[in-house]
């Protein structure tokens, strides 16, 4: 679903009065205005996985994403021993996927040894994440590692079938199956 459709339900739900809503926000900006128009009618509403901070909801159920994204950058530098090359997939956004990344950029950006190469906006499509891992393989043959905001490469058994996980050290976030079949067969390392 893409941010403006999730709106459209939104406000589906809203002309509908429905009891209570319970949303994960692809676009937060996007969103809020709708969240708050639910409360002001009184009909509750609570964010998951991904907040609308700046909105009247209820309540936030979830991780905290930028500290998710600091551990996430702390383990792939680990993983490259403090040097190499790195592509980035994300959504651009969705406000837990924004933390994350702005979580692992603060660790990442700080080490000298490492290099984003580029930073990918897969729209939260799995068919597109798949695009981006196979081009950017063959675009950045000198890659060292891969950090996923979300769980795009482990949603799928070969999503990382151009990578050599040998070699280039992968880190995403999801442990939805297949993700710890993905895992414990060595083609994720985090």
């Amino acid at each position: 679903i893409d941010p403006l459709k999730q709106k459209e339900v939104l406000e589906s739900f809203i002309a509908q009065r429905v009891d209570g809503i319970a949303i994960s926000c692809l676009n937060s900006d996007l969103v809020t205005p709708s969240i708050n128009k639910a409360m002001d009618m009184g009909i509750p509403v609570i964010a998951w996985d991904s907040d609308a901070p700046k909105s009247k909801r209820i309540a936030f159920y979830g991780v905290n994403d930028f500290e998710s994204g600091v551990i996430m950058g702390e383990n792939l530098v680990k993983l490259l021993g403090g040097k190499g090359k790195v592509a980035v997939i994300t959504t651009l956004g969705a406000d837990n996927l924004e933390n994350r990344l702005k979580g692992a950029m603060s660790i990442l950006e700080k080490q000298p040894g490492i290099q984003i190469v580029e930073i990918f906006d897969c729209k939260d499509d799995f068919l597109v994440s798949k695009q981006i891992i196979e081009t950017a393989s063959k675009k950045y043959l000198d890659l060292n590692g891969w950090i996923s905001t979300g769980g795009w490469p482990v949603f799928n058994e070969n999503m990382l079938d151009p990578v050599d996980t040998t070699r280039i050290k992968v880190v995403a976030f999801d442990t939805i199956p297949p993700a710890p079949e993905i895992m414990k067969k060595g083609k994720v390392h985090l």
